[in-house]
């Protein structure tokens, strides 16, 4: 199970695992808040939602929790190409497709970003030129 949004939805998440079940936490959106501006708060009350897992746990229940922070893999692109060629390949192959929200021209990238950031989009938002059809 892939999990974007951290607090207490780790804990729903690893919850519905089966055995030899896995989640993988890579993304903490609970902490972020609504609208434009942070709240500490709600990051506080994110990080205090968040389960802490125990080892004896994961090993009687056999299941996995792992977490990934894609900003930190941003200059070690060796470890990246081979899945993202392999994602491609599988788009080619029409066995995933990705659910398009809403495009933006280029020009239009400032709306695009207040979009994504006001929690507006419910699937991919791109940018495309304008000449692309």
């Amino acid at each position: 199970m892939l999990d974007p949004v951290g607090g207490a939805s780790w804990k729903k998440a690893y919850d519905m695992l089966d055995k030899n079940g896995r989640l993988c936490c890579f993304g903490m959106s609970a902490a972020g808040g609504s609208g434009k501006t942070r709240s500490l708060f709600t990051a506080a009350m994110a990080l205090l939602k968040s389960p802490k897992f125990s080892a004896m746990d994961l090993m009687d229940k056999n299941r996995t929790v792992t977490g990934c922070n894609m900003g930190h893999l941003f200059d070690r692109l060796d470890q990246l190409t081979e899945q993202f060629e392999a994602l491609v390949a599988m788009a080619g192959r029409g066995e995933i497709s990705p659910h398009v929200d809403r495009t933006f021209g280029f020009e239009e990238a400032p709306l695009a970003h207040h979009y994504i950031h006001d929690r507006k989009a419910k699937g991919k938002v791109l940018l495309v030129p304008e000449d692309a059809s």
